[in-house]
């Protein structure tokens, strides 16, 4: 509306000087009070047009702002679909491409498994083609983690780097005449990374600041409410002093087995482990002992199998797992390694050394087995063979 009035103005006058010079030169000279006010005319048709120039670079300013403001507000939405880091990773990666330009990126996420009470473990992702390095990697590793290798930066705030000064400074609002700057990702006091986008040539402007340090806030929110669901996911299919799958994970997986064999014709085979006279364990040198036990076998049996495989923990002292596309014989061989494994480790208890045997039972699932049910019964058949025949051993059903 402004914009059309000064122009029709700049229109109007331009007009009318025209007129008064066309009947000057008619009359063959131009009077001196024409004259004078041609000149005033042009005076003001140039103040005018730097009017209006000054109003067309403001609303094209505030135009680009607008549609920053707007495409940071749809990512978020975007965003905060993903209900796991690698989508919320892809999502940011792709999302922020397109909406900022910047030359050089590092996205500082925080991936270890509990934030709250873990030790940090950063990973530096490249926005431009999404590929993981490790925090010594980063263009200003030592001026964003401090010697424990957490993040020495404060919550909601942004940081301009100048190389010259050699140092972050904290962003006031002002003109910012830099081409590096890092906005650090913390939700209530949780350290969970950061942003740093870097410019070779064109500094970043304040709307451009401004936008991203909202964005970046919401962002530290979805981050954490993501971590927040891996954690309790992690609660509910993993045992928490083991680190094994929990036995009711253990079945509905064992069930996804059974469908997947019958369907492929490949037949799997499942181990039913027991520790051997466990309550002694724990009358004699308590239940911190038997922690530490289970611990070590839990440990001593991921360690001896295959990515592929899924070890449990059954119940109390009793170990399962299930091993895909894997024959009686192999079975076998792996069972006995275990064996073996928990038979020469010695487990250090303050001043003492627990030495532990285990009874392994195994069984293969075949066509004549009609569910998971009975393929347990035909591996406990086994491990209670072992019993019988003194422990500390493997037995086949």
């Amino acid at each position: 509306m402004i914009i059309a009035a000064v122009f029709s103005f700049i229109c109007l006058f331009g007009a009318y000087a025209a007129v008064i010079k066309f009947f000057s030169l008619a009359n063959g000279s131009m009077s001196a009070a024409s004259e004078k006010i041609l000149n005033s005319l042009s005076i003001r048709n140039t103040s005018e047009k730097n009017k209006l120039s000054g109003y067309s670079q403001n609303f094209i300013k505030t135009e680009r702002r607008a549609n920053l403001i707007m495409s940071v507000f749809e990512l978020s939405k975007d965003i905060q679909k993903s209900d796991n880091t690698i989508e919320f990773i892809k999502m940011f990666r792709t999302g922020l491409s397109n909406i900022i330009h910047f030359d050089h990126s590092e996205l500082i996420l925080n991936l270890s498994e509990n934030p709250d009470t873990d030790e940090p473990f950063y990973k530096i992702i490249s926005l431009a083609d999404g590929s993981y390095s490790d925090k010594s990697s980063s263009l200003i590793h030592s001026k964003i983690f401090s010697n424990t290798g957490k993040i020495i930066l404060k919550e909601n705030a942004v940081y301009l780097y100048y190389p010259d000064k050699n140092e972050f400074i904290e962003y006031r609002g002002f003109s910012s005449e830099c081409r590096l700057i890092f906005f650090p990702i913390i939700s209530f006091d949780i350290p969970l990374g950061g942003l740093l986008l870097k410019r070779d040539s064109k500094e970043f402007e304040i709307f451009e600041i401004d936008s991203l340090s909202i964005f970046i806030k919401q962002t530290a929110t979805i981050f954490r409410n993501i971590q927040l669901l891996n954690m309790v996911n992690n609660l509910i299919i993993y045992d928490t002093l083991t680190g094994l799958f929990v036995h009711k994970y253990f079945k509905i997986k064992l069930d996804e087995e059974i469908v997947r064999s019958r369907t492929s014709k490949k037949f799997f085979c499942i181990l039913v482990c027991d520790i051997d006279h466990f309550k002694i364990v724990n009358d004699t040198y308590g239940h911190q002992a038997g922690d530490i036990v289970l611990k070590e076998t839990g440990k001593i049996i991921r360690n001896a199998i295959r990515t592929v495989d899924m070890p449990a923990r059954y119940g109390g002292d009793e170990f399962s797992v299930i091993l895909p596309h894997t024959t009686k014989d192999g079975a076998l061989i792996l069972a006995n390694r275990i064996c073996e494994k928990i038979r020469n480790v010695s487990i250090p208890f303050y001043d003492k050394k627990l030495n532990i045997t285990i009874s392994i039972g195994v069984a293969e699932f075949n066509e004549s087995i009609m569910d998971s049910n009975e393929l347990i019964r035909c591996a406990d058949t086994a491990l209670y063979s072992c019993k019988s025949k003194g422990r500390n051993r493997v037995e086949i059903f």
